[in-house]
């Protein structure tokens, strides 16, 4: 998987426990039985089984670069193109997967199959123990300032792979720090995403799911797409606008015109709300 060729024995078992902790997800969400406790075990599930057993390496991110590079590789050499695009197939429906699901109900994978993801959700939840509350320790930083520097390096990803032929992503995608314990004799081939995923992770005490809204590749399509999802976390009649949920979502979108497009589905609002009126819907 790590040059970019389809292998089985790496990639059905990583479908297989992605497929199973969604299903999971969306039934405890499409019941609305999603709480807290339920998501914390959820979050330990993803970055224990497809993250550190599995090695993380069937994910969005790397189907992304896989299909940039096929294409810098057909720019280069039009002729050869039934012999590349065959090859790149694999990843087309890897990613088309991962978008379809978004399209119906929102970023349950980033929120709680992405071990990536998982790993910062669950980080963020940790409490301080400390005088000083733990707001102020964190940082806001407005979701349009996120948007435009997460697009930015998409764009500029694309521009170098498209041009100059570097997989940056292939690089320091911080997935590949998850193979940690399945290249223990290769270590030093896998530093720097070793050393980037460790930066992520501190940096979720800080910032909410700093790899997820400013770096991620599929972050950016799925801000795109999770705005037409068919099922979102809704508000219902029994709303009276208490504005408890607003005040306790971490990304700003529980307000109610929101289009959810960066609503991650951590249940904050669920748990806080004191009518129930929030739930998981068309």
């Amino acid at each position: 998987m790590t040059n970019g060729t389809f292998n089985p024995i790496i990639m059905v078992p990583m479908f297989i426990a992605y497929l199973i902790l969604f299903v999971i997800a969306e039934i405890f969400l499409l019941k609305n039985k999603m709480n807290k406790k339920i998501s914390i075990i959820l979050l330990i599930l993803s970055i224990i089984i497809p993250g550190f057993i599995l090695g993380a390496l069937a994910n969005p991110v790397f189907a992304i670069q896989q299909i940039i590079m096929g294409f810098y590789n057909i720019i280069q050499n039009p002729v050869a193109f039934s012999m590349i695009f065959p090859s790149l197939l694999p990843m087309i429906i890897i990613l088309l997967f991962f978008i379809l699901s978004t399209i119906l109900f929102g970023r349950t994978f980033c929120a709680y199959v992405c071990p990536l993801g998982s790993a910062q959700e669950l980080i963020s939840r940790v409490q301080f123990k400390s005088k000083i509350k733990k707001s102020k320790y964190i940082v806001n930083i407005p979701s349009k300032y996120l948007n435009y520097v997460r697009l930015g390096f998409f764009i500029l990803m694309i521009i170098i792979a498209l041009t100059v032929g570097i997989a940056i992503f292939q690089l320091i995608n911080p997935f590949m720090g998850f193979t940690i314990f399945r290249n223990l004799t290769s270590i030093t081939t896998i530093i720097l995403p070793i050393i980037l995923l460790a930066i992520v992770l501190i940096s979720s005490l800080f910032i909410y799911r700093p790899w997820c809204r400013i770096f991620c590749p599929f972050g950016m399509i799925a801000w795109l797409m999770s705005r037409f999802s068919i099922f979102k976390l809704r508000r219902t009649a029994d709303c009276t606008d208490c504005k408890a949920c607003e005040k306790v979502c971490p990304t700003k979108e529980s307000y109610r015109e929101s289009k959810k497009s960066a609503c991650y589905q951590c249940v904050r609002c669920i748990d806080i709300c004191p009518n129930d009126a929030i739930k998981f819907k068309k």
